[in-house]
């Protein structure tokens, strides 16, 4: 048995005159709409001033906190990490580690450097080359890829949509 979809009637307008009433009842409750959002972001802004200075006394304090515990650990680093033997220190409130980051590269000059690479055959591997489809150009030649022709490529054609754009005045 097949499925029955429940769908809710809409009353179409019947004039002209009645389309343009509806039209302009959408532009007035876009415009109710976007003072709302204006309103909202407005409280949003003062919120986030207020936490912004609470948070940064916070912090403020929690550096000051932070480096007074550093200046300890380095001055009793050795025996707090057994003699260098591990990375850590477990402190009855909390752990504190002794991490390095991982190596990272950068450049300055890219094309300057990617030039430079390329020019000697001994370092021209140490530069990657990019290959990507030019979708532009498959659409300037479509007839080429329409009806599946080349497999994996497909050409979607615009499709019609619907939209009402109230006017709305401006004030002078």
């Amino acid at each position: 048995m097949a499925k029955k979809i429940k769908t809710q009637s809409v009353v179409s307008v019947q004039t002209e005159a009645e389309a343009v009433s509806k039209i302009r009842e959408i532009g007035d409750l876009e415009r109710e709409k976007k003072r709302l959002e204006a309103e909202m972001n407005d409280q949003i802004a003062q919120l986030q001033e207020t936490y912004k200075r609470k948070v940064a006394q916070l912090d403020e304090g929690i550096v000051e906190r932070t480096e007074s515990v550093h200046l300890w650990c380095e001055a009793n680093r050795a025996k707090l990490t057994d003699n260098n033997r591990v990375k850590y220190a477990d402190l009855t409130t909390g752990i504190v580690k002794w991490r390095v980051n991982s190596p990272s590269v950068t450049i300055s000059g890219k094309d300057d450097v990617i030039e430079r690479l390329q020019s000697d055959p001994n370092l021209k591997c140490f530069v990657r080359e990019k290959y990507e489809i030019n979708r532009e150009l498959i659409l300037q030649h479509a007839e080429l890829f329409e009806n599946n022709q080349f497999k994996g490529i497909k050409i979607k054609s615009g499709e019609e949509f619907f939209v009402i754009e109230p006017f709305n005045q401006e004030l002078e």
